[in-house]
């Protein structure tokens, strides 16, 4: 299902309500702010073709929200990441990478397999898919965690990507032996989080203090 562009609001304000309560001493700073406002009264016009004021701002959010997950199914780990691993869910309180998201073009998402594809003028197609975290009694449970990311990325057709994204999937499956292994006596880092890691490093994300 290609999404609507008001992914690209929804994105917007998921990183205004980071910009706006982080800062110095407690308090944002106010020239970032005051970027990020102007930036989603921009994206709303453009894409919602009508003009709205920083008053507007909980309202258009709360409908937004509800547009993209108001009645959709659930899993047990929440609604799917309208863009995975890339886009809000990596904000953080040690980095604050913010993605540009101008850099994307287009939005998929697959329910049924919990995937989603986007096109990205840095990095092709790229596909993601949410899986089941490993979980061992040998492992401890720091070194693991509830769902994993799989990533594919530089692809020129959605197709190819998916293609991977499954052939990845079955790797992750066939291997999860070894994994379990490899966690107790060497280490914990594996290919798919190679892979994520270096996807990240390959899109433009801007980082707060540069915002």
């Amino acid at each position: 299902m290609k999404l609507d562009e008001r992914w690209r609001i929804y994105e917007l304000m998921r990183q205004h309500a980071y910009i706006s309560t982080h800062g110095y001493a407690n308090k944002p700073y106010a020239k970032k702010v005051e970027k990020s406002q102007k930036k989603i009264i921009s994206t709303v016009k453009q894409v919602l073709k009508k003009n709205i004021k920083i008053d507007d701002f909980d309202k258009l959010d709360l409908e937004i929200t509800d547009f993209f997950f108001k009645e959709k199914p659930k899993h047990k780990w929440g609604h799917l990441p309208l863009l995975g691993p890339i886009g809000s869910s990596y904000i953080n309180i040690s980095s604050g990478a913010l993605l540009d998201l101008e850099d994307i073009e287009e939005v998929y998402l697959e329910t049924e397999n919990f995937s989603g594809s986007i096109k990205s003028k840095t990095c092709g197609w790229i596909t993601w898919m949410l899986v089941e975290g490993d979980k061992s009694f040998f492992t401890h449970k720091s070194l693991t965690s509830e769902y994993q990311y799989l990533v594919t990325m530089n692809h020129h057709k959605i197709e190819t990507a998916r293609a991977e994204i499954f052939e990845k999937l079955n790797k992750y499956k066939q291997t999860k032996e070894g994994r379990t292994f490899k966690r107790f006596f060497i280490s914990s880092t594996f290919w798919f989080h190679e892979d994520l890691d270096k996807l990240r490093r390959s899109l433009p994300y801007t980082y707060f203090l540069s915002y």
